[in-house]
């Protein structure tokens, strides 16, 4: 009775979650977010962390407020917030305050030597529309334990990410349409994006993610 009792729970719960929690794909996160930038943590506060910018696209120097994100029933960070913490953000402005994106906490992801590890949420739902054109799955998914916690994702150069999220907003456009849905836009050409993505799963997994979702 108790494993029954336990494995109702289990799947209320699980249903739960996907119906109030659907993960934002890395392409979203780079062209909704308000800012996007690398820091350092140096203070922690009930509510809010103070990071120092060393990276920003948005000309950010100095120190920047960001409110935390809150572990919910659905989602927890991977890690509790400790100074030193290295990360990229991912911004959304509300009401004067500055707040990571995603339910999962997609929009924080930490960086180690100048390797940054994108979590698993952010590429699940393009690595499956890329395997489609070519028959695989492309990102490892692997746990890394980093800043004392289990964390889920894949390595990837912060030099070259960084470079990835300025082509994408380069190229690609995503306006608010009828609540959470989004007109899609290409701002060059099919051509130069795939010519710009060539060697580069990740670029081309936004591609085909980004396409799929225009029509």
């Amino acid at each position: 009775m108790k494993k029954l009792l336990f494995f109702l729970f289990f799947f209320t719960f699980s249903n739960l979650c996907k119906a109030d929690y659907t993960p934002i794909p890395l392409d979203e996160l780079i062209l909704i977010s308000d800012k996007i930038v690398v820091g350092e943590i140096v203070e922690v506060e009930p509510v809010y962390i103070t990071i120092r910018v060393e990276q920003s696209l948005n000309h950010d120097w100095g120190f920047l407020k960001i409110r935390r994100f809150i572990n919910w029933t659905c989602a927890m960070r991977w890690t509790p917030y400790q100074n030193g913490q290295k990360l990229v953000f991912f911004l959304r402005e509300e009401e004067g305050d500055y707040f990571p994106i995603g339910a999962g906490n997609e929009g924080e992801m930490p960086v180690l030597e100048g390797i940054v590890y994108i979590n698993d949420q952010a590429l699940s739902m393009i690595d499956y529309y890329y395997s489609q054109q070519i028959g695989r799955m492309v990102f490892n998914i692997t746990p890394y334990f980093l800043y004392g916690g289990r964390y889920h994702g894949i390595k990837y150069s912060l030099l070259e990410l960084m470079n990835t999220v300025r082509f994408v907003r380069n190229c690609y456009r995503i306006e608010p349409e009828n609540g959470w849905a989004y007109k899609r836009e290409l701002l060059c050409s099919e051509e130069e994006i795939l010519a710009k993505s060539e060697g580069s799963d990740l670029r081309l997994s936004i591609f085909y993610d980004f396409k799929n979702r225009m029509d």
